[in-house]
């Protein structure tokens, strides 16, 4: 659960980076938006991680 909200604002954050890239960009930190991206697909990737080490614990504890 937590990962889930982790990830979700690292949603919003990039939504709201994109909406200030232009400015941003001017003043040199257009690759904040990139950190942002980052975040979402790191986090997607553990959202993952966690879903197949859970399906193979349950797995093991039914002894398949």
């Amino acid at each position: 659960m937590p990962l889930a909200i982790g990830t979700g604002a690292w949603t919003i954050a990039t939504a709201v980076l994109a909406a200030l890239h232009p400015a941003m960009a001017r003043d040199g930190r257009g690759w904040w938006l990139w950190v942002g991206v980052c975040g979402i697909a790191l986090g997607l990737w553990g959202l993952g991680f966690l879903a197949v080490r859970r399906r193979r614990a349950r797995r093991v504890r039914r002894g398949g």
